[in-house]
């Protein structure tokens, strides 16, 4: 004699019953239900949509006893757990979550970490004779092969004093006056230009590692 599978309804199916579907439903379960409490689902219009709103009290309510109460309340919960597929509950989504969010971080600190790098090899290679808007367009040259949603802006700088752009040694052999008068006219300009939060580094071309001198 073979044993006979009983195929649960989905929750979708259950939702779309009306009220003898589902009493149909119930009756061929083992819950329990005498004819005075299918009855009361009768009259009550309970139909399954409405049916898996109800809890224990509500079964209480309508008079349902507890034996057959306790029955419907596990199906119903059951029921309902199909809704939240792999998220049963509020934990195992915040962390599905929290998982995607850290590998967007990764992801946003390896595109940072490739606009650095491309802008650090473009304005602080060393030897290089390039002006600053020759090093800007380098470096967004350099930058188109990064896959990053970032937009590229450009901004304008002053001219003048406080930029170190022009170079100290105009005259193939400056004096030490010069080139000390230089500096102090640069650094004066920068004391007075507000908010500079970048660091200025003097570097002696003429002694570069990466050179090897």
């Amino acid at each position: 004699m073979s044993a006979s599978t009983t195929i649960e309804p989905s929750v979708e199916e259950v939702e779309g019953y009306n009220t003898d579907a589902l009493i149909t439903v119930l009756n061929g379960k083992n819950f329990g239900l005498n004819e005075n409490e299918i009855q009361i689902i009768h009259e009550q219009g309970i139909d399954g949509a409405s049916f898996l709103m109800l809890n224990k009290k509500r079964f209480k309510e309508c008079n349902i006893r507890i034996g057959p109460r306790a029955k419907l309340v596990n199906w119903i919960n059951n029921l309902n757990n199909q809704r939240q597929g792999d998220f049963p509950n509020l934990n195992s989504l915040k962390d599905v979550v929290e998982e995607i969010v850290r590998g967007l971080d990764f992801k946003m600190e390896q595109g940072f970490n490739k606009i650095r790098h491309a802008i650090e090899k473009a304005i602080y290679s060393p030897g290089t004779d390039l002006t600053e808007t020759e090093k800007g367009k380098t470096v967004m040259d350099k930058g188109t092969h990064i896959v990053f949603p970032l937009k590229w802006t450009t901004s304008s700088k002053r001219s003048g004093n406080g930029r170190f752009t022009n170079s100290p040694n105009r005259n193939a052999d400056p004096k030490e006056e010069e080139v000390q008068q230089y500096f102090i006219n640069e650094c004066k300009e920068l004391d007075k230009t507000p908010n500079i939060k970048n660091k200025l580094i003097v570097v002696d071309k003429h002694s570069s590692p990466s050179l090897g001198t």
